[in-house]
């Protein structure tokens, strides 16, 4: 099974590195992801497009998180293909924990200013 052709387009809409032209999924998912992969795979061959979050490896890029969109190619109804569309999600990631780490630096600056004796004050000031 080989994957459609597609690129890797980022949010402004340019295209980007990631280039799986005439790779197998086998060249493009991560081992340990793999047998997930090929059952979304095989739903959208029988007609059920479908999203699965998966391990990309690539030579530039090395191994990141991806969420991987398949959708089956139809034509006069029997699906002769699938059409993958391979959305990065470091970024996201990313994103993600940052305001994680900004909640949890939120969160003890509230506790350390409500263990003291002028508790409302500091929560107030806090917050300000």
């Amino acid at each position: 099974m080989t994957v459609d052709p597609c690129q890797q387009v980022g949010d402004d809409g340019r295209e980007g590195e990631l280039a799986v032209v005439g790779l197998t999924l086998g060249d493009v998912v991560a081992a340990a992801d793999f047998p997930l992969c090929l059952a979304t795979f095989n739903r959208a061959l029988r007609g059920l497009a479908g999203g699965v979050d998966l391990g990309i490896r690539h030579p530039k890029s090395g191994m990141f998180p991806a969420h991987v969109i398949m959708v089956p190619i139809a034509w006069r109804d029997e699906v002769t293909g699938v059409h993958l569309q391979i959305r990065d999600l470091r970024a996201r990631l990313a994103h993600v924990r940052q305001a994680t780490t900004h909640a949890e630096g939120i969160r003890d600056l509230y506790l350390s200013a409500a263990s003291s004796e002028n508790a409302e004050r500091q929560i107030a000031a806090t917050l300000e």
